[in-house]
């Protein structure tokens, strides 16, 4: 709403500037914390809407498409242990003179963590023999563990989370990658939710 005053006192309203807010929808939506990007959280339902915008809220956590789908913009901003509810307000503008607020709350679910190593990204041996290099622990003793297989990983043999050299390494032909006597390998543990975590482990001949 505006108004001028001219030389001679006179108050003059422009009513063509009166903006109409309108809270229209309140939409609540649950969905598991950390959500892939592109997961469709809610659609706002408001017809002769021409454009979209997050008035308050984390506006890098979601996205919303032309249609009014509203997406995971952003997993991380979806953390349970950061906050079990997140709440936005989106102003939806139907014309120059006509906005609709829309409230959205989204609650989350908390899932399952990977698990979190505690052991180190470092080993050592010497030459020509085969026993256990690297023992692999985490927080989950119900981890399964695994070896990568894009680095060094077909030099070692892994027992449980135990990892040893399959055939004693000699130190002075070496068969790592870059022949240097240092074997990079991904260890993977994997908890019974299927949540998995990687460590980079470098051994050193």
């Amino acid at each position: 709403f505006r108004y001028s005053v001219d030389s001679m006192g006179c108050v003059f309203t422009d009513l063509r500037s009166v903006e109409i807010v309108d809270l229209q929808q309140q939409l609540a939506a649950t969905i598991d914390e950390e959500s892939a990007v592109g997961t469709v959280i809610e659609t706002i339902d408001i017809p002769n809407i021409v454009s979209y915008s997050i008035a308050s809220g984390d506006d890098a956590a979601i996205a919303i498409d032309s249609e009014g789908e509203i997406t995971v913009a952003n997993s991380a901003s979806f953390d349970f242990e950061t906050s079990t509810t997140e709440i936005f307000t989106i102003w939806a503008k139907e014309s120059e003179t006509l906005t609709h607020d829309v409230i959205l709350t989204v609650t989350l679910i908390d899932q399952p963590d990977p698990p979190i190593f505690s052991s180190g990204t470092t080993a050592s041996m010497e030459e020509n023999t085969t026993s256990v290099v690297y023992t692999a622990t985490t927080d989950d003793s119900n981890a399964v563990y695994s070896l990568g297989t894009s680095k060094d990983e077909s030099a070692f043999t892994l027992s449980g989370n135990e990892i040893s050299f399959t055939n004693a390494p000699d130190f002075e032909s070496p068969t790592d990658a870059n022949a240097d006597n240092v074997y990079l390998i991904d260890v993977i543990a994997t908890s019974t939710e299927g949540k998995a975590a990687t460590i980079e482990v470098a051994i050193t001949v």
